[in-house]
């Protein structure tokens, strides 16, 4: 059950991942100019991106509970929950867009040995973990790992990267947006709390929506402006 609602969360986040190699290619064109330009569009595409891997996992965690059982069979609707989880993880790895920085200048040798640390704390957490909480220490630590693997690799891009509190702040909003609806919305879904399950979904897609018109109209969406 956990391996399939992985894999079925995995594919709902490739749609967005597209994006990653998208912004990639006009990242690339801004590495001989200013820092300042180049940072400025960094931030502009992994807040793109952010969104649009929000959007879809909110979606997915609206639609799990229907399609998994009917696809796969009611023995599956028990490891439905695990898509929420899921979803956190791979919202956190849509700011992992900012490891495409170390390729741009060469510094990909960097990213070992953050890996390998993201690596040996996940095994530990494994080791430490399951044995106390079962499939829920398996949860925490990819979850746990993930956002240390986030941090150490926007602690060691700061060279590359000129990112003010604001933009660090614009940079994380929508991940935490989506983390604390997310982690609402399960509590929502455990105490049977339908009506505000639903208010909370209603509320989150507008917000997404604000956003990108917000966005739209301030020439944000336009990724080849400056370019």
């Amino acid at each position: 059950g956990y391996a399939l609602i992985f894999s079925l969360t995995s594919i709902v986040f490739t749609f967005p991942n597209r994006l990653e190699d998208y912004f990639y290619t006009y990242l690339s064109k801004l590495v001989s100019q200013d820092n300042k330009l180049f940072s400025k569009k960094y931030v502009q595409f992994q807040n793109i991106f952010s969104i649009m891997s929000a959007i879809p996992l909110t979606l997915w965690i609206v639609l799990a509970p229907a399609l998994v059982p009917l696809v796969f069979g009611q023995d599956y609707f028990d490891f439905v929950y695990i898509s929420y989880f899921m979803s956190i993880f791979f919202i956190m790895k849509s700011l992992n867009f900012v490891r495409r920085v170390f390729y741009i200048y060469d510094k990909s040798h960097n990213l070992m040995k953050i890996g390998l640390i993201k690596y040996i704390f996940e095994f530990l957490g494994y080791i430490f973990l399951t044995p106390l909480l079962g499939l829920n220490g398996v949860l925490i630590s990819l979850i746990l790992s993930q956002g240390l693997y986030t941090l150490l690799l926007f602690k060691n891009v700061q060279p590359f990267l000129t990112l003010s509190l604001k933009d660090i702040i614009r940079l994380s909003f929508i991940c935490m947006f989506f983390i604390v609806n997310t982690l609402i919305l399960y509590f929502c879904k455990l105490n049977n709390f339908d009506i505000l399950f639903w208010v909370m979904i209603f509320a989150n897609f507008c917000a997404y929506g604000g956003l990108l018109y917000t966005m739209k109209e301030k020439g944000y969406l336009d990724i080849s402006a400056s370019i």
